[in-house]
């Protein structure tokens, strides 16, 4: 008995704590995890017992894992913002390798953990998805607002064909559903496309750019700086030295989406200016727009619609 403490005692600088939970028996002469709940009264079996629900994978405390930034918009630009509030949010809870590391990489790593506790693969294969559980359910929260549960319900149905392969694969390999790393992926697949593919579309979308009535000069503004963003932002799209999108090919993209009654603004400030750029076009047709009659009023509820414009009775025909 008084071996059995001595062990316990010298173990407690190098063994994980644990502290709650369902025991599993201790292979005798093996060291035992440090119990804050121990008692030298209880009887041997119990002393030397390891409490398995207070076994926290990397220190991981699951209780904490509720408040993680929400994803507020499907676009491009609001998933840069959340991604990197993502991984802040990751690092400072301890779990960035799980989310962004792949199960066979973490797996190992887990196991190398969990032998200090001296419990069975099995065992620890249960408590390593029970983090991943926690972490992928949170998530799903986090990007349900923008996305909804479009991915998760694609997540299901891969995990049902790969269950109904049954390849008798490893089970890291198998583990889909519930796993936080396979819904990041999901996640980045969704917004960062391949860059030959995104590249087209973003650049489609900028050739084929029209001015619309129902946008003030400034939100049609955010919507091309949107796609610029987009363009800018494509995973591994080279850019080779010297070779860029110039702002003289930003101003004609603009200028060639405005409808033609504004060819004398367009004109205007490119007389005025021997190097024109967006900004001066769009400063331009702001001057014009506010001078047409038309009133705006401050929109506080979305940081994308900045302003919200309304038209006097006899704006519209002077805006023409």
């Amino acid at each position: 008995m008084s071996e059995t403490k001595s062990n316990s005692s010298s173990s407690s600088s190098s063994s994980p704590s644990v502290d709650y939970g369902t025991t599993v028996p201790k292979p005798a002469g093996t060291k035992m995890p440090t119990s804050g709940s121990s008692n030298s009264s209880e009887p041997e079996s119990k002393s030397s017992s390891v409490q398995i629900h207070s076994i926290k994978l990397w220190s991981i405390n699951i209780d904490t894992l509720g408040d993680a930034p929400k994803l507020k918009g499907s676009d491009s630009y609001h998933y840069d913002d959340w991604k990197k509030e993502l991984q802040l949010w990751a690092s400072s809870k301890g779990v960035s390798k799980i989310i962004f590391k792949p199960v066979t990489e973490t797996w190992s790593d887990a196991k190398v953990w969990f032998s200090s506790y001296h419990i069975n693969e099995k065992l620890m294969w249960e408590l390593y998805i029970t983090v991943h559980e926690r972490v992928y359910g949170t998530i799903g929260r986090s990007i349900y607002e923008a996305m909804g549960t479009d991915i998760t319900d694609a997540i299901q149905i891969d995990q049902k064909t790969v269950d109904q392969l049954n390849k008798g694969e490893g089970k890291e390999i198998n583990f889909l559903e519930n796993n936080s790393n396979y819904l990041w992926r999901k996640i980045q697949d969704t917004f960062e496309k391949k860059a030959g593919n995104a590249t087209i579309q973003c650049f489609d979308e900028l050739i084929n750019l029209h001015w619309d009535d129902k946008l003030n000069p400034l939100q049609f503004k955010q919507k091309f700086d949107s796609l610029l963003h987009r363009l800018n932002n494509i995973q591994n799209d080279e850019i080779k030295p010297g070779q860029k999108l110039s702002e003289g090919t930003k101003f004609a993209i603009v200028a060639k989406s405005i409808p033609r009654r504004y060819d004398a603004i367009v004109q205007t400030v490119i007389s005025t200016s021997s190097n024109p750029t967006i900004d001066q076009l769009f400063s331009a047709l702001q001057r014009h727009y506010d001078s047409s009659g038309h009133q705006y009023k401050r929109h506080n509820q979305t940081k994308d619609s900045a302003l919200e414009f309304t038209s006097s009775p006899t704006s519209s025909s002077s805006s023409s």
